[in-house]
């Protein structure tokens, strides 16, 4: 990570490369290669490791978040800048694959009945539809984004505040961690998910502060607790 550009990390743009590269091997495999094999097999169970891609983005998603927005904490101007370049840059792509998911949906000779649903609809548009009525299957790692881009701006409006909504966040994650309850209507703020997101922040706060003798330790130490939270996760 350590480059000389504030705004640009080559490893981090690698890593990225690498994230996508596991994902889309992770959906082939899942929804291509097991109903084209002649045995109904998948190719690898090694290919099913890919589904670490998303965690690996949100890590970097916390990372870059915090990096480049680290001159504009306290600074409640930036927050309109902020949001703006963060919607721009998580709709309209989502948008697109949306319309083109409603349009194959219509090719279908038996579609989900929700599609008919203006109210589905809508909250799928803006991104707030639930698993059994997304028309974009994936829709869930775009929500976790949302929830975290929402709770930076709080960091842009007041250090201080940022850091109590924060460490509230944390809690709330490690509690579900801890108890196995989850909390009524926080299914997604409270999952395990999101403690990835701090761990990519902590990455960005340390970032050109740490020395090369606790460079391994700090390595090592992220790496255990991502493996710990996956292990959480998927258990």
């Amino acid at each position: 990570l350590a480059s000389p550009s504030r705004h640009h990390l080559d490893s981090v743009q690698v890593l990225r490369a690498i994230a996508a590269i596991m994902d889309v091997l992770f959906h082939v495999n899942l929804f291509f290669v097991e109903r084209l094999s002649a045995d109904g097999e998948q190719a690898s169970g090694v290919f099913l490791m890919g589904f670490l891609g998303v965690e690996i983005f949100f890590v970097i998603s916390g990372f870059i978040i915090l990096h480049v927005n680290m001159g504009a904490l306290g600074q409640p101007g930036s927050v309109g800048t902020y949001v703006y370049k963060r919607l721009v840059r998580l709709f309209p792509p989502y948008w697109i694959v949306i319309v083109l998911t409603f349009l194959a949906f219509q090719m279908d000779n038996d579609p989900p009945p929700y599609i008919w649903d203006p109210a589905v609809l809508v909250k799928n548009v803006v991104m707030l539809s639930k698993p059994q009525e997304s028309l974009f299957s994936l829709i869930w790692t775009l929500q976790y984004e949302l929830i975290f881009y929402g709770l930076f701006s709080v960091f842009l409006l007041h250090r201080t505040l940022g850091v109590a909504v924060f460490a509230a966040w944390a809690g709330l994650c490690l509690l579900r961690l801890a108890t196995g309850e989850i909390p009524s209507g926080l299914t997604r703020l409270s999952s395990a998910y999101c403690l990835l997101f701090f761990m990519g922040m902590a990455v960005a706060a340390g970032h050109a502060r740490i020395t090369r003798r606790a460079a391994p330790a700090l390595i090592g130490g992220g790496g255990g607790l991502f493996v710990f939270v996956i292990w959480r996760e998927v258990a």
